[in-house]
């Protein structure tokens, strides 16, 4: 499985690269600056930025999940959408995306009811245990 890990250089991050090497997946990171990766013998290192579209398209192309942990920035939402929305085109089967504190109030007027219904599944359906720290 071909796990894709943006914002792998950060606080959360890098021991979710890590956790995902310790289980036997097979790491991409997508990172700005590929000096900062610094990442165990075997992550593959895709230069890019989430509003970089070809960039972001190509370090998809044979992800089977991807962990989005983006900083929490005045264009977040927008990174997410795009992320998430090239994430279906390349046919990612699964999506981890960490969010912040009291997310679901900057959003919540944009989500219907039914769109809120499915979250469950969503969230119950298929994820990748990184474990705790």
């Amino acid at each position: 499985m071909t796990i894709l890990v943006i914002g792998a250089t950060g606080r959360v991050g890098r021991h979710v690269v890590d956790q995902l090497l310790q289980r036997g997946a097979t790491v991409r990171v997508l990172t700005r600056d590929p000096a900062k990766a610094n990442f165990a013998t075997g992550v593959e290192v895709a230069q890019g930025d989430l509003l970089d579209i070809d960039a972001l398209r190509a370090a998809l192309a044979g992800v089977d999940a991807m962990f989005l942990l983006n900083a929490v920035t005045g264009d977040e939402f927008t990174q997410a959408l795009i992320s998430l929305n090239l994430a279906h085109e390349a046919g990612v089967d699964r999506v981890v995306y960490l969010s912040v504190f009291d997310a679901d109030a900057i959003v919540i007027d944009t989500i219907s009811d039914a769109e809120r219904r499915e979250c469950p599944r969503v969230e119950g359906d298929g994820a990748v245990e990184v474990g705790n720290r």
